[in-house]
């Protein structure tokens, strides 16, 4: 295997879900929002402020974090999402202008915090490990075309989708 990981790789078992979900902080019944408090960061207007991660290991990665709180693109007002674009392409291509990217990928999980926050990370160039998009087989990288989801399954003809980067090595070596 030459993916970025150490072998073997061991799936884990699933931890039960947790339903109603804990608040978050920022949440109406969580802790105080950790983001609200923030300072002017690398660069800021007045409606955004971009942040370096602390202790981030990849060059030009940034986080951009509304100035209002907002848990998510839903909760942005229509003047703060139009802006939202503008400045998501500024920073853009701010992180281009960098060189040595070959692509900038934009993130939002927002489940660590309840304040709408964004992460701009750049694909070093030439690191074709780290493009692609993920199947509906759930691989990343994977090329096989797959049934529409509204057509029946194929009967199991063909070996499962295996990920790119072990393909031509046997299942188990």
């Amino acid at each position: 295997m030459t993916f970025p990981f150490a072998e073997p790789l061991v799936p884990v078992d699933l931890r039960p879900r947790v339903i109603p979900e804990p608040p978050r902080p920022g949440d109406p019944d969580g802790e105080p929002c950790r983001i609200c408090g923030q300072d002017d960061g690398i660069w800021s207007d007045r409606n955004w402020v971009l942040h370096n991660p602390a202790g981030g290991s990849l060059p030009g990665t940034v986080w951009l974090a509304s100035r209002t709180h907002a848990d998510s693109f839903a909760d942005l007002s229509d003047e703060l999402a139009t802006d939202f674009g503008r400045v998501a392409a500024r920073v853009e291509r701010a992180i281009l202008s960098l060189g040595d990217v070959g692509r900038v990928h934009v993130y939002r999980w927002g489940d660590g915090v309840a304040h709408f926050h964004v992460w701009f990370m750049p694909r070093p160039l030439g690191m074709l490990r780290r493009r692609g998009t993920c199947c509906r087989c759930g691989r990343t990288g994977c090329r096989r075309r797959h049934p529409k989801p509204s057509t029946p399954p194929a009967a199991p003809s063909r070996p499962p989708c295996t990920p790119p980067w072990t393909r031509g090595r046997r299942r188990g070596a």
